[in-house]
């Protein structure tokens, strides 16, 4: 599985959850691009608290209108 977002600063967010379903790679850019974190989580909602406090408001890419 693997999503996309993006917060109100303009920083990018990408969790991939590999095909074991053991781990989720959570991956964050600043607005230039530059990786300012890159840790795997054992669960995909662990990844999600860490993106949820590493940033504001995130919004999913592909919900977008």
């Amino acid at each position: 599985m693997r999503a996309w977002y993006t917060d109100f600063y303009g920083c990018k967010a990408d969790l991939c959850q590999y095909l074991n379903r053991e781990t989720t790679r959570l991956t964050i850019r600043d607005p230039m691009g530059n990786i300012i974190r890159r840790k795997e989580y054992r669960t995909w909602r662990g990844a999600k608290i860490a993106m949820g406090k590493m940033g504001d408001c995130w919004k999913n890419d592909l919900l977008k209108a």
